[in-house]
């Protein structure tokens, strides 16, 4: 029984650290197993970091009229790990449940701002997904 102690001992060194980044005040971590069957702790991201980054990609999507399909890109989520290690990327629906969130504001500006004008003039466009998805873009301009 006197191999025990050393068995933890040797165990102890072979357990895996991850880079964590740190934020003040929120130290919450959980132990997942890796592949290899040893504890590994990772950070979990804060979440008022969390709420800030699904807002700026949800703003990201927006202003250049990308995908909402491109949170689930691997390339976005490599960029993601890198940028902050310890935060899990949004699904599609969490990222278009904000879009919507986001729109319903807007939607009350829009409407009072097409009431003020003397005229406004409107132009449509159909287009079809290679789904087979139909979609109508509706722009407004206007006079005051």
């Amino acid at each position: 029984m006197r191999h025990v102690p050393q068995v933890d001992r040797q165990f102890n060194k072979l357990r895996v650290q991850p880079f964590e980044t740190k934020t003040p005040y929120y130290t919450s971590s959980r132990e997942e197993l890796n592949y290899f069957g040893f504890f590994v702790t990772k950070t979990v991201c804060h979440p008022t970091k969390t709420q800030k980054l699904n807002t700026t990609i949800g703003n990201t999507i927006a202003k250049d009229s990308l995908p909402v399909s491109f949170v689930e890109g691997d390339g976005f989520r490599d960029l993601m790990k890198a940028i902050e290690p310890s935060y899990t990327v949004s699904s599609r629906k969490t990222v278009s449940t904000l879009l919507l969130a986001k729109f319903e504001p807007n939607k009350t500006n829009v409407k009072t701002a097409i009431e003020v004008m003397a005229s406004v003039s409107l132009t449509s466009d159909y287009w079809t997904s290679r789904a087979s998805e139909g979609y109508t873009t509706v722009t407004a301009h206007g006079i005051d």
